[in-house]
């Protein structure tokens, strides 16, 4: 805990906040090379967890041209909330 006695959480992310990293940045449409950077994931980390976002309908995938464009769904919008409120929670005032 902090001074002002909030929760400080250090260290690797966990699996949830990369989930919510990948949701939160794909919303209005990102490309897979910005969202590796946008992230700060390897390939194969953001591989194995854009893959969970998608199967589990928090992110889709549309296609422009030749250009697969990763976008945040209305499920995903629900679970940015849900995480956001569940984080406030864990804030302990």
């Amino acid at each position: 805990m902090n001074e002002e006695g909030n929760l400080v959480i250090t260290g690797k992310r966990s699996y949830i906040d990369i989930i919510a990293d990948l949701v939160k940045c794909a919303i209005g449409g990102i490309r897979k090379t910005k969202l590796l950077y946008s992230t700060n994931l390897n390939q194969p980390t953001l591989e194995k967890y854009l893959k969970i976002a998608i199967r589990s309908g928090l992110i889709a995938v549309e296609k422009r041209g030749s250009v697969l464009v990763f976008r945040t769904t209305g499920k995903g919008l629900e679970f940015l909330e849900l995480y956001r409120r569940l984080r406030s929670l864990l804030t302990l005032q």
